[in-house]
């Protein structure tokens, strides 16, 4: 049992809630504080009980190996954990402590009240077998510790590790093993963290952790290595480990760029499969995407700013009449870039909102030019989902239409799939603001994605764009067939207009007719063009469109019909 003195000076090193002096077998052998508030037992309790036991069966990995590894004269934390509370809940709580050099040997361990922010949503976030953060959460986490990225050195902030030909050991072990042996990966890359949250697995086998700074990425190697090696039979897994510390980018992305490029330089390198690794290879390669990904972003910041890229329009035609409906506005840059990877990039740092509108403000010009001229065409503006879960995402449409109120109805909002909308019901409720000021909202490449059938239930829109993928496949494979027309009358029992993509023969523009697909969009009918005011002209002396009021439609068709072309 420790003295009075030792629990004094233990105390100074942590202010806490609660303080616990545990013996080296791991069990309690002193308590106080706030116990029955927090854990909801008293000093009886705990005392000669497992330290573990306080923690849920997720946590007992990191917890076990953070004890374990305390030295004497050294600091434990502080590191976010979860413990097992009163009444079964699992509050957050901040793990510290301090192991004394004289004395029993024992540790001294503290348990507070978050002072630091923890990371919203992280519980859903969770991988199910090491407990580290998926990618989605791994995400979310570096973006939120954006400032401990200065804190920890820029030199040494994030480690991206990969555990070669760890599906072979995996296979060959049962499934009480592999969960140990995951719980303990997971233990370990946490007890590095800097928060004891801010790790993640990438892929199967590739992980990030943004690290503290006093962490000794070769020493992790290794240890990771005897996690390996000690589950499989003669101790010899096969399992090759490799780690890189990267360097922070620039400051003069800012901090939430900085963390959004530095993830999707890892996201992009870890779904890179096809070129042969080495540990140089991997270093290197991932160093050269990194700055790729850096002068990108910096190339694209400088477009954006210049407005230094153009609007082609591609008409939407109506099935039966062949007339044009609408167009949709699309993003050309310099021949060079590649528009879809360049959107990809937009999303993924934190600059699709600004693209989208930017291509808004010039469809505005495009209208008010056509006015000039007696023509009031429909265009479709491809709003992405991350723009769409920016709160100031509304506000924005409204300052750019505050002038201009009488356009709305001539402008389409046609929401892209390339990533997933995470608050579904704050996107509808935007959805629904954009149709209440007179817009029509379409959902763009249904059916491309898990989550279409989610969004169609969820999302109150007035159009679905059908991938091009069903469109090409459908006159060929009956399975793609069925599920093309499984798709068409569900958009039709639900009052949904239809738009098929990719119709690049009139085989295929007869066909989708004739399973009652309303509108078609393709090569057969124009290509986008960059000459805007001809295309426009054209379309309108070809004679009026159909307006969405006409042909056949039930009676539950959504409110409001489209203008039709003066």
């Amino acid at each position: 049992m420790a003295s009075e003195r030792e629990r004094l000076l233990a105390f100074c090193f942590a202010n806490a809630d609660i303080l616990l002096e545990v013996s080296t077998d791991g069990r309690v052998v002193f308590a106080c504080g706030a116990l029955s508030s927090l854990l909801g037992c008293g000093q009886a309790a705990l005392i000669g009980r497992p330290l573990l036991d306080r923690f849920p069966a997720e946590e007992k990995p990191l917890v076990r190996r953070l004890v374990g590894a305390m030295a004497a004269n050294s600091r434990l934390g502080p590191i976010l954990v979860t413990i097992s509370g009163k009444s079964g809940e699992t509050p957050s709580m901040v793990l510290a402590g301090y192991r004394l050099e004289a004395g029993s040997g024992n540790f001294f361990l503290t348990l507070s009240r978050p002072q630091i922010s923890t990371i919203e949503g992280a519980g859903r976030h969770r991988d199910s077998e090491t407990g580290l953060l998926d990618q989605d959460g791994f995400q979310e986490a570096l973006t939120h510790r954006t400032g401990d990225l200065a804190r920890v050195g820029s030199d040494s902030a994030l480690t991206l590790i990969k555990l070669d030909h760890m599906e072979s050991l995996q296979s060959s072990l049962g499934p009480e093993e592999t969960a140990r042996m995951m719980g303990e990966i997971g233990g370990l890359l946490r007890s590095h963290a800097i928060d004891g949250q801010t790790a993640g697995r990438l892929s199967d086998n590739r992980y990030g952790i943004l690290r503290r700074p006093d962490t000794d990425t070769h020493a992790l190697e290794r240890e990771l290595q005897v996690i390996a090696d000690q589950m499989a039979p003669g101790h010899d897994s096969g399992v090759r480990v490799s780690g890189t510390s990267i360097d922070v980018p620039p400051d003069e992305l800012g901090d939430d760029t900085a963390a959004k490029v530095l993830l999707y330089a890892v996201n992009r390198f870890a779904q890179d499969d096809d070129r042969p690794f080495t540990i140089s290879s991997f270093r290197e390669g991932f160093r050269e995407m990194l700055s790729d990904t850096v002068a990108d972003v910096v190339r694209l910041r400088e477009t954006l700013e210049s407005r230094g890229f153009s609007v082609a329009l591609q008409p939407i035609v109506g099935l039966g009449d062949r007339a044009v409906h609408h167009f949709e506005a699309l993003s050309r840059f310099p021949e060079t870039v590649s528009p879809a990877e360049t959107v990809s990039l937009a999303e993924n740092v934190g600059m699709a909102l600004k693209l989208d509108l930017i291509v808004l403000e010039r469809v505005i010009e495009i209208l008010l030019s056509a006015r000039h001229g007696g023509m009031r065409p429909l265009i479709a503006v491809n709003v992405s989902a991350a723009s769409l879960e920016d709160r100031t995402f509304i506000e924005a449409v409204e300052r750019l239409l505050n002038d201009h109120p009488d356009l709305r109805p001539q402008i389409y909002i046609e929401i892209t799939e390339s990533m997933q909308i995470r608050d579904i019901e704050q996107a509808n409720l935007r959805v629904r603001h954009l149709r209440a000021a007179g817009h029509k909202v379409c959902l763009d490449d249904f059916g491309a994605g898990s989550a279409s059938f989610r969004y169609i239930k969820a999302l109150d829109v007035d159009f679905v764009k059908i991938d091009g993928a069903y469109i090409k496949q459908a006159v060929r494979d009956r399975r793609d067939e069925a599920i093309l027309k499984a798709m068409i009358v569900m958009c039709r029992t639900l009052g949904i207009f239809t738009i098929a993509e990719f119709v690049e023969t009139e085989d295929q523009a007869t066909k989708l007719r004739e399973m009652g697909v309303d509108y078609g969009q393709g090569y057969l009918f124009g290509r986008p063009s960059l000459d805007v005011e001809a295309l426009i002209a054209l379309a309108t002396h070809r004679g009026p469109a159909r307006t969405e009021s006409s042909g056949r439609r039930p009676r539950m068709m959504r409110r409001g019909a489209v203008e039709s072309w003066e």
